[in-house]
């Protein structure tokens, strides 16, 4: 079995992060969007976690708002070391695998918050408890892995973006939590 890499994994490693803040003060474009990503964090500290209130395909709307809200508050606790971004970032992260389902019959929402809770899952391992960590694992593989797994997945072969998608949320997620279920 090939070894993995320690958590976090996904995009924004330690490494990559450590370049990121190194062309912070050489480029005027990239601290615009290390302020922008703060202030979006800021407002969501000020906010409820998102509840989701759509099914089927309008669980799509629900899904986008998971994943900005939850990329956004973990990046700007990755970036800032902000702690309250971190937790805020976790109740969403809870409040997504709270829901009894994601909506299979309209696989882009299974997979876009799939997406969010591993880009959330890998981007604060060191911060959340063993406890939360097995409860966020044991729900992503449950409703977004097994969900995005089907054999029959009409989406599988097509050549849109439900293809593209679809996988990419399947494989963050597999990726996020190889340790729990290799």
């Amino acid at each position: 079995a090939p070894t993995l890499s320690p958590p976090p994994r996904l995009i924004a490693t330690p490494a990559r992060l450590a370049e990121v803040q190194s062309y912070r003060d050489h480029d005027p474009y990239l601290r615009q969007m290390i302020s922008r990503t703060y202030n979006q964090a800021e407002a969501l500290l000020h906010v409820s976690p998102h509840v989701a209130k759509r099914s089927g395909s309008g669980f799509l709307h629900d899904s986008r708002t998971y994943f900005e809200n939850i990329t956004t508050l973990a990046l700007a606790y990755r970036l800032g070391g902000d702690a309250r971004c971190a937790d805020r970032a976790i109740a969403e992260m809870e409040a997504a695998v709270a829901l009894e389902t994601w909506h299979p019959s309209h696989m882009l929402g299974v997979a876009e918050t799939a997406a969010a809770v591993a880009f959330g899952y890998a981007w604060l391992y060191a911060r959340v408890t063993g406890e939360q960590r097995e409860h966020l694992a044991a729900r992503l593989i449950e409703l977004g892995c097994k969900p995005l797994s089907v054999r029959d997945n009409w989406w599988r072969t097509r050549t849109h973006n439900w293809n593209q998608v679809c996988h990419a949320g399947q494989m963050l997620a597999a990726i996020a939590v190889a340790e729990s279920d290799p």
